[in-house]
């Protein structure tokens, strides 16, 4: 309230005159009073509720009147259109023109509008999320089939439902250098990836990503996973503990028995003479990495560097041929084309990558070789599982019955018994420096711990000179007892001598009854000849048990009783990969030549078999009932060790004419016919028509091929009984199959497989080696 009189009010301080200005020291004193009124607010005035009753009742219609110029949509014609996030263009207006984009046209480019294509605004204040919304809600891992099923979803269906929505962190600046980008991308494009609840397939994504990225430079080395850790320092604490045991018992050793010894057992020494010669380890360095000088060590990370900068411009440059290599020569080299785990998910995740890198224009110069490595992934993502089928059936049961027929035919078993080389020469002299330990010696030993005797086992040793055994007795101790290979024959030979009457009487054994059987009573039948045993040994057993029984061909299952194997033999033999160049069915049976339909016979469907002796005949038949593969020569070849594919190569047991190397004048082996030339001819491959439909044009095979050749009539074939032991064994020369060829045909069989590689198949170019830089041991660093 405002004072009513002046006398009302309190009573207010005089202000002092001011000194601080010099005015006022030569004006005369004058006496001023400064009055401040000072006010205290009113209370607010109390406002009472209003009564529900008094409330003002506000009802529809009539509804309030929109304001002008605006048209309202009643409920029931309003449709949600939701929002609309384009995919950036392929290629825009700026790098049409070459010229880099800028921030603002890809922001205005990725924006967000709705279904009537106005933008939408992003809210300054993010509202926390209500309890409804906060409720976990439950994450859907599976998925429906066409046919109603139910299955739990792969990673990759679970990478795929939003995949073409995820985005780098922040936009790339397209100025920035190559590399970052790229360290950029793949930072991102690991980072808010959905969390995979198996923790096997986790592992291996992570294994196979890490294996990516050294490939391409993005790290130099791949660190070992925690459980690789873990067991490493498990094993440390081992090898500790193991040597401070050791040293307690060498404190020990002086209080015990010094004759008290346990018998000694089966033992394997070798011995290394640590000469020069000796080659050291391998994967262990000549010089050990702390030996070398400061000099060197700069040296050597300079150089990988160089190599790691090698890898990333290689994938910078020319992604399709680094995708290629890896998911071909690369993979191959490491073991992982027959890895099912590998080739079912290395493809597939390599491509979530490229079409992330493609999708953000991580780099829009190189967007066509992008698209093109993409195309390449998406190609392994069919035939690297494709391959490991197709190595599954192949050989077929053509190929198959054709080998058992003639025999193998690989070039594997052959050998000279007249020849030695120097490897012959090294096993031997390295299995004379190897200590043995013969059979016998073992028995006694074991004989001498169950009697309680304390003198030692001998040890049969095979000394080259008396000086090694002196050496062996004074490293392993002056107990041992050297046995000459000859020393051995004769305990064998006694022991031998000895009879079944050493072991009778043993432990456990029942002493034989010259007057009845043990355990006959009255009433009981004798024991016949096929009766049950306990023992299974002593069973009788049947010839399937034994798998001596007679087996049916599997030449018989296409051509029936055939004489094949009387009017053919093995001509040219080569080991070379070949391309899928195109595939031919069989005709079907109502197609055929009349001679070659089914024919009952007996209540049976048995083919006819062609007039003996007719290889014209046969040929006939395998040209009907098999289906043909025409296998192309590889293009080029490549010259370094570690390439998948050689030159092609002639094998020993090849008998007919042959063009052995490629060149010019290349040298021709001997033999009947038109010189075949592995690098250049074509051939046809005779194989079981169920499997033509897998059979994959494009796609090559590593492996054995053999030619069919039809045998001279004038001269019979001879099989003597060492042949006939030998047909799958050790050969001690190259003769081929029985029979002489004269004629080669266009048939060829499949027996033996080593890879199969997928279309896109690329060699890589290696680098230069640790041992080529520094002349050290080390495994080298190819990619």
């Amino acid at each position: 309230m405002e004072p009513s009189s002046p006398a009302a009010a309190p009573e207010q301080p005089i202000a002092a005159p001011s000194k601080n200005t010099s005015a006022d020291a030569t004006a005369p004193p004058t006496n001023s009073i400064t009055i401040t009124a000072t006010t205290t607010p009113a209370p607010p005035p109390s406002i009472a509720p209003i009564p529900v009753a008094e409330r003002p009742w506000l009802t529809f219609p009539p509804f309030p009147k929109p304001p002008p110029g605006v048209e309202l949509i009643a409920f029931k014609d309003f449709k949600a259109l939701g929002i609309i996030i384009p995919e950036p263009p392929a290629g825009g207006p700026a790098q049409a023109r070459g010229q880099p984009e800028e921030r603002g046209d890809r922001e205005d480019a990725v924006g967000e509008i709705d279904g009537l294509g106005i933008q939408t605004l992003t809210l300054r204040v993010h509202h926390d999320l209500t309890t409804m919304e906060k409720r976990k809600r439950k994450n859907v891992r599976t998925k429906t089939l066409p046919d109603g099923s139910t299955v739990l979803k792969r990673w990759y269906d679970e990478w795929a439902e939003g995949e073409n929505l995820r985005r780098t962190s922040c936009p790339i600046d397209p100025s920035l250098p190559r590399v970052d980008r790229l360290y950029q991308a793949a930072h991102d494009f690991k980072a808010g990836r959905p969390t995979i609840q198996n923790q096997a397939v986790n592992q291996l994504l992570t294994q196979y990503w890490d294996k990516f990225r050294l490939f391409v430079g993005l790290i130099s080395s791949v660190q070992p996973t925690a459980v690789r850790k873990k067991n490493a320092a498990m094993r440390a604490l081992a090898a500790q503990q193991a040597a401070a045991a050791e040293d307690d018992d060498d404190d020990d050793e002086l209080d015990e028995m010094p004759n008290a010894s346990l018998p000694k057992r089966e033992a394997t020494i070798n011995v290394r003479t640590g000469g020069a010669d000796d080659p050291a380890a391998p994967g262990q360095s000549a010089k050990p990495t702390g030996q070398y000088t400061e000099e060197e060590r700069q040296h050597r990370r300079e150089y990988f560097r160089e190599v790691r900068d090698t890898r990333m411009d290689r994938f910078l440059n020319d992604p399709e041929n680094v995708v290629k290599v890896f998911f071909s020569n690369y993979a191959s080299d490491r073991g992982d084309l027959s890895s099912e785990k590998f080739c079912n998910n290395a493809p597939l995740l390599i491509d979530f990558f490229l079409k992330f890198l493609q999708r953000n224009r991580v780099f829009p110069d190189i967007d066509r070789q992008l698209r093109k490595a993409i195309g390449v992934a998406e190609q392994a993502i069919k035939e690297l599982p494709h391959g490991i089928a197709m190595n599954k059936i192949i050989p077929d049961d053509f190929g198959r019955g054709c080998q058992q027929l003639y025999g193998n035919m690989n070039g594997y078993n052959v050998w000279d018994a007249d020849s030695s080389s120097e490897d012959d020469e090294e096993d031997e002299a390295r299995t004379s420096k190897k200590q043995k330990t013969d059979d016998t010696p073992v028995d006694m030993a074991v004989d001498q711990a169950a009697s309680g005797s304390s003198a030692p086992a001998p040890v049969v040793l095979d000394p080259a000179t008396a000086a090694e055994a002196d050496v062996l007795k004074a490293a392993l101790g002056g107990d041992l007892e050297v046995i000459t290979p000859e020393a051995a024959k004769g305990m064998e030979k006694e022991l031998e001598n000895l009879g079944p009457s050493a072991h009778e009487n043993d432990w456990g054994q029942v002493p034989t009854s010259t007057n009845a059987e043990p355990g006959l009573s009255w009433g009981d039948a004798p024991p016949s000849w096929g009766a049950g045993d306990d023992d299974p040994f002593l069973q009788s057993s049947t010839a399937a048990d034994w798998e001596c029984g007679p087996e049916t061909n599997l030449v018989n299952r296409f051509l029936g009783p055939t004489t094949l194997a009387l009017t053919h033999t093995t001509g040219v033999i080569e080991r070379s990969t070949r391309r899928i160049k195109s595939v031919v069915v069989p005709p079907a049976p109502s197609t055929q030549p009349q001679q070659l339909q089914k024919k009952k016979k007996a209540g049976k469907g048995v083919l006819d078999p062609a007039p003996s002796p007719d290889p014209e005949g046969i040929e006939r038949e395998l040209d009907a009932r098999l289906a043909k593969l025409t296998m192309a020569p590889w293009p080029t070849y490549a010259v370094h060790t570690n390439a998948d594919v050689q030159k092609p190569r002639i094998l020993p047991d090849s008998r007919g004419a042959a063009v052995l190397d490629d060149c010019k004048d290349a040298e021709v082996a001997p033999g009947p016919g038109v010189p075949h030339n592995p690098f250049k001819d074509d051939i046809v491959v005779y194989v079981a028509p169920e499997i033509v439909d897998r059979m994959w044009v494009g796609m090559s095979i590593e492996g054995v091929w053999v030619q069919l050749a039809r045998v001279d009539p004038d001269v019979p074939i001879v099989l003597t009984d060492e042949q006939f032991k030998n047909l799958w064994g050790n050969k001690k020369k190259a003769e081929g199959g029985p029979g002489v060829p004269v004629a080669p045909t266009k048939v060829w069989y499949l027996e033996e497989v080593r890879m199969v590689l997928p279309s896109f198949h690329t060699e890589m170019t290696p680098l230069p080696t640790d041992e080529d830089v520094f002349g050290s041991g080390e495994n080298p660093s190819l990619e």
